[in-house]
C-alpha cells in the first residue's frame, strides 16, 4: 500500500482539491467536516466549485437546508464505481436515499472515480445531488 492518498481521510483529500473549495466550505459550515474525518468509512459524491456556484441562495443561506443538502451527498458505506454494477439504492447521512449504477448516481455522473482515502472513498461528480423533500 504506497497509495500516498490513503494517509489523508477524505476531508483532507477534498480540502486539498482546490475545484472542490466551495464544497469544503459547506462540509466545514455544516459540521460534516468533523463526521468525515472521523474513522468510520463514507463515500463521498462531492460536486466541483462550477456546480455549486448555481446552488439556490435559499440552500445556502439557511442551516437546516444546508445540512439536509450537504447530507444527501455522502454516504456511511463504500460505493465504487466498478462494484455497484446493478442499480442499487443506497442510504445518504440525511436518510434520504440516491440510485447509483457504475459511474451514474442520481441525475449525475462521477467523472473522477474512486478516490482512495484513508477512511473511505471520494467520487466527483458532475452535477449537485438535490435532497428533495417526502
Amino acid at each position: 500500500m504506497t497509495d500516498p492518498s490513503l494517509k489523508k481521510n477524505l476531508l483532507e483529500l477534498i480540502s486539498d482539491n482546490a475545484n472542490l473549495s466551495s464544497f469544503a466550505g459547506f462540509l466545514k459550515q455544516t459540521g460534516y467536516a468533523d463526521v468525515i474525518a472521523s474513522s468510520r468509512t463514507y463515500t463521498v459524491f462531492a460536486p466541483t466549485n462550477t456546480e455549486l456556484a448555481s446552488l439556490d441562495a435559499a440552500i445556502k443561506n439557511d442551516p437546516v437546508k444546508l445540512k439536509q443538502f450537504i447530507g444527501n451527498h455522502i454516504s456511511t458505506q463504500l460505493y465504487y464505481t466498478s462494484t455497484v454494477t446493478a442499480p442499487t439504492r443506497i442510504q445518504m447521512l440525511n436518510g434520504k436515499y440516491n440510485n447509483m449504477k457504475g459511474t451514474a448516481v442520481g441525475l449525475a455522473s462521477v467523472t473522477q472515480a474512486d478516490q482512495y482515502a484513508s477512511n473511505g472513498v471520494l467520487q466527483v461528480v458532475n452535477k449537485m445531488l438535490p435532497a428533495l423533500e417526502n
